[in-house]
């Protein structure tokens, strides 16, 4: 009888050890997994943004036009909002055709981090773990105007 009981809780004390370590571990892989997923995608936005933009068939001068009065000043800036669209959406399809491309993402948390050890952070095994990123992409253009004195804006 008393062997069963040390059996019981021996069984019970392992597996609160093993539901506190994977609570801590789900806590601590999440904020590593939307680290990673996050310099993932800033990666994806600025090679595909390069890219298109470096293409050469886009120029500043293509979808903005500055119009100057006849002393030469800048009267206005007018933007071909068509065109601008136009990059908006290559750079968007780039940024998704990019995305569909990665597959799973391996990454390691050191044990001592995984159990939100301050004492052992960064030290012990690696634990290692795969991620899928997922996700939409939705591209936008706005317009700022920004004060640069008196009657002047950019």
């Amino acid at each position: 009888m008393r062997k069963k009981m040390k059996i019981f809780v021996s069984l019970g004390l392992f597996l609160g050890i093993g539901i506190l370590f994977f609570q801590n571990l789900k806590g601590t892989a999440g904020i590593f997994a939307e680290t990673e997923a996050s310099r993932i995608l800033s990666k994806t936005v600025n090679e595909s943004a390069a890219k298109v933009l470096n293409s050469g068939e886009s120029n500043y001068s293509d979808f903005c036009e500055i119009v100057r009065g006849e002393d030469g000043s800048v009267l206005s800036v007018e933007l071909d909002s068509v065109k601008l669209n136009k990059i908006r959406s290559e750079i968007t399809l780039g940024i998704l055709n990019a995305l569909t491309e990665i597959e799973f993402t391996n990454f390691s948390i050191p044990l001592g981090t995984a159990l939100k050890s301050t004492l052992f952070s960064g030290l012990g095994p690696k634990i290692k773990i795969k991620i899928l990123p997922l996700g939409t992409v939705a591209g936008d253009i706005k317009s700022v105007f920004v004060s640069q004195g008196i009657n002047q804006t950019l």
